[in-house]
């Protein structure tokens, strides 16, 4: 009788000669394996990049970060970067296991720190920082990034397109993620080419790009491009001075469209014009392929659809209303979407939360990505009041992915609500409160109204990744005076006819001249910045 023994070797003898059979089988298959491999396969060599991406918390006044300062600085990453971190110089790395959600272990931390991770893991409600100036986002300066590891190895050449399958070629690597997936959209506030602009720049100079040229390579590059204009534009309106019905220029649109903007929503002033001043502006904007979402001169049905726009393989949908001029909400022909309804007293009601749900579905069946353009909220503050909270979560729960705003004048707070950013007022992008200039105190209409931000949403195949917001200033001036001080002090003239640089500009002090209502981006090092950017910071929930 055989042992339990013997037959336990049996046994354990038998699996070991199927597992060695399919080792081989395997091992001739492939060709590789412990020094077996087939040696008449052909190997070829292929690179693969893998980038990295730097995050900190979004109320920090940083926008970039030296890969010097990097290499110095306790940063965080998942387990599984943390070798290949290593080999990029990086000395103090910790691993922080599979680092699915970096915003909630960023939570856990409590203090200002800096995550390095792949584009994959980057969070929306972190800022991404620059290194050594340079932005990942920015599909030419991909090859002058510093985070982007290269690591080579060898398939055979039949496995080679199975292998390289997962990876995509891009200026002459393969990247394990697709660069032209990356997309963007820039974002502006309130636009106002009426009133002073017009009086005092445009129609004089027949020049309708000039005031966006600080920021017009962000416009032209993104793959979106939209803001809100507050006014119709009809004919050729004679300016006015300081008046509060404003029309622009009908020559706007040309200038809208050599910039590159896709679309507008719209501001509380888009009735001024009447059903003709809708009328005209739809269709010069329509003649340029420029959308308009949120007006209509036939039905406010018309006004409530949204304006569908391509953003590389996704849809995008723009739905704008406006929650402030009631008195020329309710024509019933014509007008601007709104979703407050009518107070007994004429002014704002409750929220109309069935047809905010109506006009966000439709867009949600056409689209992939919903945003919504607000016009509301009390002026000259940098908090949001109860009713455009309460209006904003309607929206987002009623399925909308974003929603900006304007109409204060004044920056105000971004929120995030399940899961979706709302920015409660972008400030006065092209605008003429500028006319008490900027001082070291702080009064109504004496900085605040002056500075603004733009911002640009990044989209990783459809998904937002990362926001940033890109604080600006307008130029100040004194609204007196003549021909004489207009031609003296405003120096887009000098910029237009040739006989100055920006760079000669920025040299001067602003009492001396500047280039009136022109949005200026500027850095941290700036007197303005920090003060800014806390006014926005103030109430953010980020």
């Amino acid at each position: 009788m055989v042992s339990k023994k013997i037959i336990t070797i049996l046994i354990l003898f038998s699996f070991l000669v199927v597992f060695l059979g399919f080792y081989y089988l395997n091992v001739s298959r492939t060709g590789v394996g412990n020094g077996n491999s087939d040696k008449t396969a052909k190997w070829e060599e292929i690179n693969i990049k893998n980038c990295y991406l730097v995050q900190t918390e979004f109320k920090s006044y940083r926008t970039s970060i030296t890969s010097e300062e990097l290499k110095d600085t306790q940063v965080y990453t998942s387990s599984q970067e943390v070798k290949q971190l290593n080999n990029l110089g990086f000395h103090y790395v910790e691993g922080v296991g599979e680092l699915n959600d970096v915003y909630l272990y960023y939570q856990g931390l409590n203090k200002q720190a800096f995550f390095v991770v792949p584009l994959g893991l980057t969070d929306y409600r972190l800022k991404t920082l620059k290194v050594d100036d340079v932005d990942f986002w920015l599909q030419d300066n991909l090859e002058q990034y510093p985070l982007c590891l290269e690591e080579k190895f060898q398939v055979q050449s039949s496995e080679k397109e199975n292998v390289l399958a997962a990876y995509y070629l891009f200026e002459g690597y393969y990247y394990n993620y697709d660069p032209e997936e990356i997309n963007s959209i820039f974002i502006g506030g309130e636009i106002i080419p009426a009133r002073a602009v017009d009086r005092t720049w445009l129609n004089l100079s027949n020049n309708y790009t000039l005031l966006f040229d600080r920021l017009r390579d962000r416009i032209e590059n993104s793959d979106l491009a939209i803001a809100m204009l507050e006014n119709p534009l009809r004919g050729d309106p004679e300016p006015c001075r300081g008046c509060m019905m404003f029309t622009g220029d009908a020559r706007n649109a040309q200038g809208f469209r050599e910039v590159g903007f896709d679309a507008f929503g719209v501001g509380n002033h888009f009735g001024d014009g009447g059903q003709s001043g809708i009328e005209s502006t739809l269709k010069l904007l329509e003649d340029l392929d420029i959308g308009l979402a949120g007006a209509s001169n036939s039905t406010l049905d018309a006004a409530s659809r949204p304006y569908v726009m391509q953003m590389g393989n996704y849809k995008v949908a723009l739905l704008s209303a406006e929650d402030v001029a009631a008195y020329y909400w309710f024509e019933g022909s014509y007008g601007t979407n709104y979703y407050s309804k009518k107070a007994s007293t004429g002014g704002v009601g409750m929220i109309d939360k069935d047809k905010i749900s109506s006009d966000i579905a439709k867009a949600g069946e056409l689209a992939d990505i919903v945003i919504v353009m607000m016009s509301w909220g009390s002026e000259y503050t940098n908090h949001s009041n109860a009713h455009q909270q309460a209006l904003a979560h309607a929206i987002v729960d009623a399925g909308a992915d974003m929603i900006v705003g304007s109409h204060p004048h004044w920056v105000q707070e971004i929120e995030v609500y399940k899961g979706k950013p709302i920015v409660y007022s972008l400030g006065n992008f092209i605008f003429d409160q500028t006319d008490e200039g900027l001082n070291v105190h702080w009064s109504r209409h004496n900085g605040e109204t002056r500075q603004g931000m733009t911002m640009m949403a990044y989209y990783y195949q459809g998904e937002l990744k990362s926001i940033e917001m890109i604080p600006h200033i307008m130029c100040g001036y004194n609204q007196v005076g003549g021909e004489s001080y207009n031609k003296s002090r405003n120096l887009a003239w000098g910029i237009q006819e040739g006989t100055m640089t920006y760079e000669e500009v920025d040299k001067i002090d602003e009492s001396k001249g500047c280039v009136w209502y022109q949005p200026t981006p500027i850095k941290e090092s700036h007197k303005v910045y920090k003060f800014l950017w806390d006014r926005v910071m103030e109430f953010t929930n980020l």
